[in-house]
């Protein structure tokens, strides 16, 4: 294993009785264990941890986040975050350069063996995460959040200050408008073609003048767009001929 020694930093989910005997299977020392992130920097350097793990839930607070920047900037080592698996809403997009890794739960000793492998080696944060992960959408409905994976959405149509996401199955409506919404989407494939929609390129079924077709939807293109998007499709007429 990359780590023998860490520091574990409790928090609302998670205890050192509940993590630290599976850490501790792999080899893995928890050496210092703490319930605040008051002074942190000065207890992970007398200690000579090699890597931070914390509730992914307790890191955002604001009391908390300047602790964590202060560690990354002067130690330089890993921080990784213990996220339950079904609360991907806890992982902040306005931090990307603070986490190393995140460590789903219930995890397995193969999993955490990865994660811990991948926090030593790259410690570009979020990579491994938004690489694995930007294919998927997580929406909440009730109090659980749905993994959406994107090839099934056709288009995201606005709705005065909501955004309905389609799907050949089912529709999802969003107390988000379509601007916001748009500025958080992390994928290539989803393209805003008009004021009032976002379009899945993958799930074109065609298009004519300033319209395209999906999922039996006619939906209309800005001329501002339709320049750039035609390009970016390889044309051929009846007669063979690239256009």
């Amino acid at each position: 294993m990359p780590f023998s020694n860490v520091a574990l930093v409790e928090g609302p989910n998670y205890t050192t009785c509940s993590v630290s005997a599976q850490l501790e299977a792999l080899g893995i020392r928890v050496g210092t264990s703490l319930s605040t992130c008051q002074d942190l920097v000065q207890k992970v350097e007398v200690r000579n941890a090699q890597a931070v793990l914390m509730d992914c839930a307790f890191a955002w607070d604001a009391v908390v986040l300047p602790q964590l920047q202060a560690c990354k900037a002067k130690l330089n080592i890993p921080l990784l975050f213990l996220c339950p698996e079904d609360r991907p809403d806890l992982i902040p997009h306005e931090h990307p350069g603070l986490a190393s890794a995140f460590i789903f739960t219930p995890f397995t000793a193969a999993s955490l063996r990865l994660s811990m492998e991948l926090a030593a080696a790259a410690p570009s944060p979020y990579s491994w995460y938004t690489q694995h992960q930007e294919d998927n959408l997580y929406i909440k409905r009730n109090r659980r959040y749905q993994r959406l994976p994107v090839t099934e959405i056709l288009y995201i149509q606005a709705s005065g200050a909501y955004a309905v996401v389609v799907t050949k199955e089912q529709e999802f409506t969003l107390a988000i408008n379509l601007n916001t919404l748009e500025k958080a989407l992390n994928n290539p494939r989803l393209v805003r073609v008009h004021r009032s929609y976002i379009i899945n390129l993958e799930n074109i079924e065609g298009f004519e003048g300033n319209t395209f077709f999906s999922g039996g939807k006619m939906i209309p293109i800005s001329s501002s767009y339709r320049k750039q998007l035609v390009q970016a499709f390889p044309l051929i007429d009846q007669k063979g001929l690239v256009l």
